[in-house]
């Protein structure tokens, strides 16, 4: 009967293991699908900048405002910039490029203000930090 009973907690023992083995090859099947290398798209959670939107918008305005009279003066800074920048897993921005308006002033003064910013909170997939594409629109129109 002592037997018995030893094999009876012997087999409950690698039940329990098994289970626990279970729950963290899952957890490690779910960050193995996590590629960190690939820029995301469609990450499940987008990245932020710190204090959100209203917080991104008083940044960007505010450098807007700082650099005024060399925007004033840039006849190539009328309009509305396209920029793509990539949002690493650390959350610096470690890559900014212009989609139009390349050699205004508009667009250099943004592409400083995105690198020279603050960091961001990094996008995520599966609860892992991961390298993320944003675009962002920047208007300027010179006062008439």
């Amino acid at each position: 009967m002592k037997s018995i009973h030893s094999l009876f907690v012997v087999i409950g023992l690698c039940a329990i293991s098994k289970v626990s083995a279970q729950i963290t090859d899952s957890s490690f099947i779910k960050s193995s699908l996590v590629n960190t290398d690939s820029v995301y798209t469609k990450p499940d959670v987008y990245p932020q900048f710190p204090g959100g939107e209203k917080k991104w918008n008083e940044y960007i305005q505010k450098q807007i405002v700082d650099h005024l009279p060399y925007l004033i003066d840039d006849p190539f800074s009328n309009g509305v910039c396209v920029f793509k920048f990539i949002i690493g897993t650390d959350g610096s921005v470690i890559a900014a490029e212009p989609q139009n308006m390349h050699n205004s002033e508009l667009a250099k003064i943004f592409k400083k203000a995105l690198l020279k910013g603050p960091k961001w909170i990094p996008a995520q997939v599966n609860g892992i930090n991961v390298k993320c594409v944003r675009m962002q629109n920047v208007t300027f129109y010179k006062p008439q």
